[in-house]
């Protein structure tokens, strides 16, 4: 089974010895080769998002959230979160598939995803995926599945800088 093979390089020529070299390898398959980091990455993403790119040895990101009764739990992927909502002494986690409704606490999944850098807490109540944004209207954000949230005053600078880096990263 051969693996897919993707290269990141900004020296051109390397590149191009290195795509004749993977060329002479049966058990590697090149999928395309990149200059940018940035838009390798979000190449990779969207290959992996559309399982268009198999990972056989990589498994998705993910974390495991406690559900309500004993032990109960869920893995979530990274990947299909969308929105995280805090509610008193729950949080609402919205994915792209299905609504969860664990007991746990905004500061501990901020703390969880903060290894991820297209998630954003946007005010005491909501953490936000990038990956999810449809529209930004000064501090009111439309999100998939129909989800509409609002940036709070006191978030509004650091939102302001991951916004900013977002639209700087795209091509």
């Amino acid at each position: 089974m051969p693996f897919s093979c993707i290269i990141f390089n900004d020296d051109l020529l390397a590149a191009e010895q290195l795509v004749e070299y993977l060329g002479a390898l049966p058990l590697l398959n090149l999928v395309k080769t990149f200059s940018s980091p940035v838009k390798a990455m979000e190449e990779l993403h969207h290959l992996i998002a559309n399982n268009q790119l198999s990972n056989p040895g990589l498994e998705r990101p993910s974390i495991l959230v406690k559900l309500s009764g004993k032990n109960r739990a869920v893995k979530l992927y990274i990947d299909d979160i969308i929105l995280i909502e805090g509610a008193s002494n729950y949080i609402k986690i919205h994915t792209k598939d299905k609504l969860y409704v664990p007991y746990n606490k905004m500061s501990a999944m901020e703390n969880e995803l903060r290894n991820y850098n297209n998630f954003k807490r946007i005010s005491r109540s909501f953490i936000i995926s990038s990956l999810y944004i449809e529209k930004v209207d000064g501090y009111h954000i439309k999100l998939k599945n129909e989800l509409a949230v609002s940036v709070s005053k006191l978030y509004r600078p650091a939102f302001d800088s991951f916004l900013m880096e977002l639209l700087n990263s795209r091509p």
